[in-house]
């Protein structure tokens, strides 16, 4: 009964999203600044043919569902199919916003650049809704979707180029059924620019509101667990500074106490967990962007909040494959976001490793032979990174080093004596323990 009440809740949100949405995007079109990529083909269309741009929307999702079909075959869920009807009703609504605003004909730029603003805040508490609802998506979304995991890509980019497509596609139209250009202005630019930012937004907000209402959701950022745990394992992780000697150390720590070591061997057991090529593994792993060019789209032109792109299957198979090593027995995990994954693990022992700014320069410039100006560089980019594929994937502060059961300088003992002072924390911690369980005996 509960599970009813969950799932009507989830469709009632979707459909009030399809409907904000929809008025968004219609008042955004009546501004006469332009109107958003996905529209601009079926307002080309409807100016054109007698027939509604509800109609031609409909039209273009059939069309973006058929090119799914293709790539996904027997993949196809009932989710997918869920695309249809929700493509009727969406389309439903947009010619009822049509008549709710026929009125609304600005000529002053200002009242026209303040309904494309407005429009463009409804659309995207609309899209949000829908991204929270977590029932199904338009065609649209999923269109991208789609296209971003078949190809690897990632999913802002692949939703830049098919915008961008449909937008020159628009023009052309427009030109040839038309003799002049229609739907496709500054305003088409500043909804590109800013719906994408503000979803990010409304989806955190939003899911704080409504977390005990939808409830049951459960994120990637889950903890990882292979079924059984044993209590006495010990298990290491390892996050440290880039400069700091973290991989040395854990790889000391390793023979020292005699631990198997999974750092950059983890790649191996990724790809091989999620279907990756090796390759793909080590560029995308613990960063999120492998070009700066790209990364203001990346991050800010997609709906990232809960979407699944190429990143998150990755972060899937990476917990999956951190939680059946934590399954397997005492061991040393560097990096990988181990340490949130495996937080109530009763047996890890998290360690933070950092330096001062001298010691990390000069570490990198004997371990790369470069100038301090790139080792600088190198560090600021690699700290960058991991700080922002944690943030992503866990909503948390990676540096925090209040989350971490050990938090060392490595500038004040070095590598070496900061690996013997590790050793000898968990020696002592590991007598203290049977200390403990004797004399509860």
């Amino acid at each position: 009964m509960a599970s009813k009440r969950k799932y009507k809740r989830r469709y009632f949100l979707l459909f009030i999203g399809l409907l904000v949405n929809a008025f968004g995007i219609v008042l955004i079109t009546k501004s006469c600044l332009g109107t958003s990529p996905i529209a601009s083909i079926p307002y080309v269309l409807s100016e054109y043919f007698s027939i509604s741009m509800g109609t031609f929307t409909f039209l273009l999702y059939v069309l973006m569902f058929l090119v799914q079909a293709l790539v996904l075959r027997k993949n196809m869920t009932r989710r997918d199919w869920l695309q249809i009807p929700l493509s009727i009703i969406y389309a439903l609504f947009i010619d009822l916003s049509l008549s709710m605003v026929s009125t609304f004909q600005p000529s002053n730029y200002g009242i026209m650049l303040g309904g494309v603003l407005i429009g463009i805040v409804c659309r995207a508490l609309g899209v949000s809704m829908q991204v929270v609802a977590n029932v199904a998506m338009l065609s649209s979304e999923a269109f991208t979707v789609v296209l971003a995991k078949a190809w690897k890509k990632d999913l802002g980019i692949v939703k830049l180029i098919t915008d961008v497509l449909m937008t020159i596609l628009a023009v052309i139209l427009s030109w040839m059924l038309l003799g002049h250009i229609v739907g496709v202005r500054e305003g088409t630019l500043i909804v590109t620019l800013l719906v994408a930012p503000l979803v990010n937004i409304f989806n955190r907000i939003i899911l704080n509101w409504t977390d005990g209402y939808l409830s049951g959701r459960q994120g990637l950022s889950s903890l990882a667990h292979p079924g059984k745990w044993n209590t006495e394992d010990l298990i290491i992780t390892i996050s440290s500074q880039s400069g700091s000697g973290g991989h040395r150390i854990g790889k000391i720590l390793s023979e020292k106490l005699n631990l198997p070591l999974y750092d950059n061997n983890l790649i191996d057991l990724i790809a091989e967990e999620g279907d990756f090529t090796k390759g793909y593994v080590s560029d995308h792993m613990g960063r999120l962007y492998t070009n700066r060019f790209w990364e203001f789209f990346a991050e800010n032109y997609s709906y990232s909040g809960l979407q699944v792109d190429g990143y998150e299957d990755l972060f899937i198979a990476q917990k999956k494959v951190i939680g059946e090593i934590a399954g397997k027995g005492s061991c040393i995990i560097v990096g990988y976001c181990s340490e949130y994954l495996l937080r109530e693990h009763p047996e890890v022992f998290s360690i933070y490793i950092h330096a001062n700014e001298a010691a990390k320069l000069s570490f990198l410039k004997q371990e790369y032979q470069v100038t301090s100006e790139k080792a600088r560089e190198i560090m600021r980019s690699h700290d960058r990174d991991r700080a922002l594929y944690f943030k992503h994937f866990t909503g948390e502060e990676w540096s925090e080093s209040e989350r971490y059961r050990m938090s060392i300088d490595s500038s004040v003992f070095g590598i070496d004596g900061t690996a013997e002072a590790i050793c000898e924390v968990i020696k002592k911690l590991s007598k203290y323990k049977t200390q403990i369980e004797s004399e509860k005996k």
